[in-house]
């Protein structure tokens, strides 16, 4: 009978399961149903709801010669067509379904593995959304090269450590002249931390940039045509013998080059520059963090606005004092009418109202982009408000007079400048056509704006590198500035009295600042650094001017961290320059030139001419397709107690957006009556996500209960059936909060055969009973709603910052009628470096829950409640068994309420998170207090009558139980996390010494 009831209980949580979303975790939110089309080419069907037909073309066009570049390298042909999916922003991006988990601002695009599809949004500059197309689209080759070789499967991907894919991708879209990751090299080269390549694996070393090094060196060495041959090799058989056998050395050998090469070519390029910043410095680690980005002075040269992770587990705005550097305050981002989803913390700084009262930023909500307007003094948001008809915008720049906000706006994939009005919130667009329009900036006087722009040349066709141009407001003529035309020039700011600009620019391979005199049409440099001005990204802000202070702020990447330096124009030495003066010596990656390469030049063929088939264009039908199947095998098994089956199978099925999904999953173990499925169904298409699924669910137990005779034994093989339908469905509010509503009905049967095995001198033989019920069936349906929070940011085993909650309600129907009400709330409060977590928990039962042998008591003492009260503790701390007897029962009951406070210290792992640096070890120490008390209806197994003794008690009448520890989680390969624990329960009398235990889930 006990196995019978632990066997139902599992049963029926299985069941339960099923129909109920994950128990906390931020969600997904699709804010916007998207009317997709189709339009396909020779190589591509690609997906978009783009209106202007001229931009979908444009973008197939772009696809095609990015597959004729990547296929010189790869040598290889698709048997289908690759899949784009394009969105019109990135706020739209960041709501696909093809791919699960957030996908945070700075993701530019994802190459998905299962269909080999690329997912990407459009950006308001050709250059950014043709380097993240050709990135992408490389991918789709290291993807096809496994789905197309019969030795490769996708288990040899975890043998090619990121580096080498990112890098790769890097590469083959950029080649080997960038600006930017050459800063990143010429960084380890100065600050002597240049990696061996065993060593590239490490935080320190950003994939994207010294694996793009790293293939450029391959490359330029050896020829581009060994790098397929490389990257597929290191698939094969790891890294170590790819390189044995592709180039004929050991690893640390091409190390070594590759090291020699890079450190010789620099070296000799950033003799004369200064490794030193220029003036004074305001914000480094000490006082900021690794990355400190985006500054913003005040017009009145007292404050500065910039963005940092100075708080580790996000990027936050701080308000510091631009004299000293002393960060005042962090800015509060969120209001009661924000579902804030993220700050735009990597293409756009904010802006200051003209009276240093207000600062003005982009933060993402509700799917878009939306203008916040913080009060300096108050520290936190106070106006908000979405820019109407324009979901994407960034850029922003209050004007001269207070009364309006300049911005780039970026429309069905075209970016152009719009002004606001704060108080009517009329918008007024500028500019209207194809080419890029960004970083643009007010004159003091109002009567013009500069801007970065890729219409250079007169030509239908937007270049690759960016400079700015000048447009007067009145006249609406635009004006481009005679300078360094093959460069990119960002990052324009007026001088206070409005005669010149200032800007940032890689006319020499190095981030320098420079100033551009209006009336003379004269350039002059004012920096002359070893590492380069830069934000986060090639295009992100980096330099500020305050107006009346004269004095200009901005961010350095040197020694692998962002700071943020101040200094007084007066102080900088301008050099004159002319304005044709380009030297990208410094910009190259640097190899050992022993073959010519290829890929550069088919770069640099912009205007290729290649076949992109017969275009047609469709309407977007959805279809199931395979995306995976997994296999458990198939096996048969004969011997003297019968034939038996094993084995199973797991599908899964998808249309291209993955708005529809479809599982099926199918098992036998044992005979033809253990045969077992499920057919599960989820809708994705709109935010309101719903789903269900059907199952049989067989499982099977055996027993010998006596044996008659020497030679003849008993076998009794007992079978549930669990029959089972569920229906669920949740809505996100924001990506914080949703509702979730699940139903679902099981239906239980049970069978018992009893077989005879009687030995007759040669061998076993089997008299087969007949199938018999043993129970009668029941039916249990149930109904669950819950209003579910999270907004935590997870450390290295457990929550460490933020909030959680889950507010639910449960109706049981059927033979057993019960309601269940819980309510779990977690704040956790980081304090650098501890974390400060508390939890308060409710949960009770309401009807005859009591009486279904399905639901166990609840207990108070399982680890993951309160500590130290495990049955061996109750045990060893009583008398007798009917003291033990007493403490389980003080512990048990149908309604429960425990509070648990922990201070978390990160003990080993990352080293500005963690109190001892560990590359591998990932671990927390603990100290915690936990309490709880459970009261109502209880019961015990009375082994006279085989039944249970039903018992109940009150509130009044409960035991507080309390109990103070030390633990400390260790997170093991990020597979699981296991809590060894030392607890003193204190309610166990004064001779407990304590009690060690494990847990083997996350913190909470």
């Amino acid at each position: 009978m006990k196995q019978i009831i632990t066997l139902l209980s599992i049963v029926f949580f299985f069941a339960i399961g099923q129909i109920q979303a994950q128990y906390f975790g931020e969600n997904k939110v699709k804010y916007k149903d998207f009317d997709f089309k189709v339009v396909e080419s020779k190589s591509y069907e690609t997906y978009h709801y783009i209106e202007k037909d001229s931009l979908i073309i444009g973008l197939v066009k772009d696809a095609e010669k990015w597959r004729f570049r990547h296929e010189q390298i790869f040598k290889d042909t698709f048997d289908y067509k690759v899949p784009i999916i394009f969105y019109n922003t990135h706020g739209e991006f960041q709501q696909t379904s093809v791919v699960g988990g957030l996908i945070g601002t700075s993701t530019g695009g994802v190459t998905e593995g299962l269909k080999n599809r690329v997912i990407m949004p459009v950006t308001p500059s050709y250059a950014q959304t043709d380097h993240v197309l050709g990135h992408e689209l490389v991918h789709t080759h290291q993807y096809n090269m496994i789905k197309s070789a019969d030795s490769l499967s996708f288990q040899n991907m975890g043998n090619i450590p990121l580096w080498m894919t990112e890098g790769m991708a890097e590469y083959l879209s950029i080649g080997s002249v960038d600006a930017h990751t050459a800063m990143w090299m010429r960084d380890a080269v100065a600050h002597d931390y240049f990696p061996a390549i065993k060593d590239l694996h490490k935080s320190r070393y950003f994939p994207y940039r010294f694996g793009h090094s790293f293939w450029s060196f391959v490359g330029g060495t050896f020829g581009d045509d060994i790098l397929y041959d490389l990257y597929r090799e290191t698939a094969k058989s790891g890294v170590k013998e790819a390189f044995k056998r592709e180039l004929g050395m050991p690893i640390d050998s091409f190390s070594i080059r590759w090291k020699t090469t890079t450190e010789d070519y620099y070296s000799k390029l950033i003799e004369g520059r200064s490794l030193k910043a220029l003036g004074k410095k305001l914000i480094d680690d000490d006082n900021g963090g690794r990355l400190n980005i985006s500054p913003s002075v005040s017009p009145n040269g007292e404050y500065f606005i910039f963005l940092s992770e100075k708080d580790i587990f996000s990027l936050d705005l701080f308000l510091a004092n631009a004299e000293n550097g002393k960060i005042i305050k962090k800015i509060s981002t969120r209001t009661r009418q924000t579902h804030l989803d993220a700050l735009d913390a990597f293409q756009s700084a904010g802006t200051w109202s003209p009276d240093s009262k207000k600062y003005a930023f982009v933060i993402y909500s509700k799917g878009k982009n939306k203008l916040a307007i913080a009060d300096i003094d108050k520290g936190k948001v106070v106006n908000e408000f979405f820019m109407p008809n324009i979901d994407s915008f960034n850029n922003i720049d209050w004007s001269p007079d207070g009364k309006t906000i300049l911005f780039t706006g970026l429309k069905q994939g075209q970016g152009d400048l719009y002004t606001v009005d704060i108080n009517s919130k009329v918008i007024t667009q500028l500019t209207n056509d194809h080419y890029a329009q960004m970083q643009a900036n007010w004159s003091p006087d109002g009567e013009n704006i500069v801007f970065v722009t890729d219409e250079l040349a007169k030509s239908s066709r937007p270049k690759r590198n960016l400079s700015f141009a000048i447009f007067n407001v009145k006249t609406k003529k635009i004006e481009r500035m005679p300078v360094f035309q093959n460069s990119n020039n960002l990052n324009p700011r007026y001088s206070p009295n409005g005669e010149m600009i200032y800007f940032i620019s890689d006319r020499e391979g190095f981030r320098d600042a420079y100033q551009y005199v209006i009336k003379t049409k004269e350039v002059y440099q004012l920096t002359n650094f070893v590492t380069g001005i830069s934000g986060i990204t090639k295009y992100a802000p980096a330099i500020t001017i305050s107006r009346e202070k004269k004095e200009l702020l901005y961010s350095i990447y040197s020694d692998s961290k962002y700071s943020i330096y101040r200094v007084s124009i007066k102080d900088l030495t301008p050099v004159k320059v002319a304005n044709d003066d380009e030297d990208f010596t410094a910009s190259i990656l640097p190899s050992m030139k022993l073959k010519e390469g290829f890929v550069d030049t088919n770069l640099k063929e912009d205007k290729l001419l290649v076949d992109i088939g017969k275009v047609t264009k469709k309407e977007y039908e959805p279809k199931f397709k395979l995306d995976y199947i997994s296999s458990g095998g198939l096996g048969v098994s004969t011997g003297r107690y019968g034939t038996g089956m094993a084995g199973g199978i797991n599908m899964l099925f998808g249309d291209m957006l993955n708005d529809n999904q479809l599982y099926i999953g199918a098992m036998l173990n044992g005979e033809i009556y253990d045969f077992g499925g499920q057919v599960g169904y989820l809708n994705r298409k709109s935010r309101y996500t719903w789903g269900g699924s059907v199952s049989h669910i067989p499982y099977r137990f055996m027993s010998y209960p006596y044996q008659t005779e020497a030679n003849l034994f008993v076998q009794d093989t007992y079978r549930i059936f669990n029959e089972s339908i569920s229906a669920y469905s949740y809505y996100p509010f924001s990506k914080a909060t949703r509702l979730e509503l699940g139903t679902s009905f099981s239906y239980f049967s049970f069978t018992k055969r009893q077989n005879q095995y009687e030995y007759n001198g040669y061998g076993y033989l089997l008299t087969r009973g007949d199938i018999e019920r043993y129970r009668d069936p029941f039916g249990i349906g149930d109904i669950s709603l819950a209003y579910v929070g999270d907004s935590s940011s997870f450390g290295l085993t457990a929550p460490m910052k933020g909030y959680r909650y889950r507010i639910e309600a449960q109706q049981s129907l059927g033979m057993y009628q019960s309601l269940s009400l819980l309510s779990d709330a977690r704040k956790y409060v980081y304090v650098k470096p501890f974390s400060l977590s508390v939890r308060g928990y409710y949960y009770s039962r309401f009807g005859n829950a009591v009486e279904n042998p399905l639901n166990y008591p609840l207990f108070l003492g399982y680890g993951n409640l309160i500590r130290g009260y495990t049955y061996n503790s109750l045990y060893d701390s009583a008398d007798s068994m009917e003291e033990v007897r007493e403490l389980i029962d003080g512990l048990s009951g149908s309604r429960m309420s425990l509070a648990s406070f922990e201070v978390r210290l990160p003990f080993t792992g990352p080293e500005r998170l963690s109190l001892i640096k560990s590359k591998f070890l990932f671990s927390d120490l603990n100290l915690f207090f936990d309490a709880g008390i459970v009261w109502g209806d209880y019961r015990n197994y009375n082994y006279i009558t085989n039944s249970y003794d039903i018992y109940s008690r009150k509130l009044d009448d409960s035991k507080v139980f309390t109990s103070v520890g030390i633990s400390t989680r260790i997170n093991v390969f990020g597979q699981i996390i296991v809590e060894p624990y030392y607890a003193i329960p204190l309610q166990l009398g004064a001779g407990n010494t304590g009690v060690f235990g494990f847990n083997f889930t996350p913190g909470w």
